[in-house]
C-alpha cells in the first residue's frame, strides 16, 4: 500500500514549503509543519504490532487504512484559510492510520510463509515496498503536474506578490490547490482499494513450525530435527 500512503509526505511538503515562503519568516518551516505525520507513525507502529500479536492483524490493518483514508481525504479538503491545528490533525490522523497499518500488515505477510522461507518473503516485502513509494510518489506528482500545480507552484515561486494583480496570484493559488487535492485525493482512492483486499482477504494463519498459545511460547520444535544434549563435563 506505499502507492496510497508515500505520497502524502512528499505534495504535503511542496504544499507548506509555499506556505511558509509566503508568511513571514518567523513562521515554522515546511519540515516542522510535516514532523507530526513520522512522529505518530513511530508512536502508534510498535503499539499496533504488539496488538496484532494479541488478536490478529486484519481488522488492525483495515483499521489503520480507514483512518489512513480519511486523514487524505481531510487533507485534501484544506485550503488557503485552513489553521495550524487543522493542519496538524490531518496529519497526525494519517499518521495514526499508516502506523496502524504497517506494522500488522507486515506480520501478516510474514506468517503467510513458511518459517524456513521468512528471509525471502522479507525481501520481496521491503522492495514491493520501495516499488510502491517510488510509484505513489510518480502517481501523484504527474496528476499534481497535469491539474497544472506545478506550473502554478513555479509561477508563485517565481513571481514577488507585490508584482501581480491580487487576482492573477489568487487564480495561481487555486490551480495549486487543485493539483493537490486531486493527487490527495488519488492517494485516497489507493488505500480505499486496499482496505476491501484487507476486508475480504482471510484469516491469516501462523507459518507452519509456530505453536499456537500465549504470546512468546516461541517456535515449536520441527520434529524432523534432533537435538543432541551434550553430559556437563564431556
Amino acid at each position: 500500500m506505499g502507492l496510497g500512503l508515500c505520497s502524502p509526505a512528499d505534495l504535503s511538503r511542496r504544499r507548506y514549503r509555499r506556505a511558509c515562503r509566503c508568511r513571514s519568516s518567523r513562521a515554522p518551516c515546511a519540515s516542522v509543519l510535516l514532523t507530526p505525520l513520522p512522529l505518530s507513525i513511530a508512536v502508534v507502529a510498535p503499539v499496533s504490532g504488539s496488538l496484532a500479536d494479541r488478536i490478529g492483524s486484519r481488522w488492525l490493518a483495515a483499521g489503520g487504512l480507514a483512518l489512513a483514508c480519511l486523514g487524505l481525504v481531510f487533507l485534501a479538503r484544506l485550503d488557503a484559510g485552513s489553521t495550524l491545528v487543522e493542519v496538524i490533525g490531518c496529519l497526525v490522523l494519517t499518521g495514526v492510520g499508516q502506523g496502524m497499518f504497517q506494522t500488522p500488515n507486515a506480520r501478516a505477510l510474514m506468517n503467510a510463509v513458511p518459517l524456513g522461507k521468512q528471509g525471502e518473503a522479507s525481501g520481496l516485502l521491503a522492495t514491493g515496498r520501495v516499488v510502491g513509494q517510488s510509484l505513489s510518489v510518480a502517481l501523484a506528482g504527474a496528476i499534481f503536474a497535469g491539474l497544472g500545480g506545478a506550473s502554478a507552484g513555479r509561477a508563485l515561486a517565481a513571481t514577488p506578490g507585490r508584482a501581480v494583480a491580487s487576482e492573477n496570484i489568487a487564480a495561481l493559488q487555486q490551480a495549486f490547490l487543485t493539483g493537490f487535492k486531486g493527487a490527495l485525493m488519488a492517494c485516497a482512492a489507493v488505500a480505499a482499494a486496499g482496505l476491501l483486499t484487507t476486508l475480504i482477504r482471510g484469516n491469516e494463519q501462523e507459518p507452519a513450525g509456530v505453536a499456537v498459545g500465549p504470546a512468546g511460547a516461541g517456535p515449536r520444535p520441527d520434529p524432523d530435527e534432533t537435538t543432541v544434549t551434550e553430559a556437563p563435563g564431556a
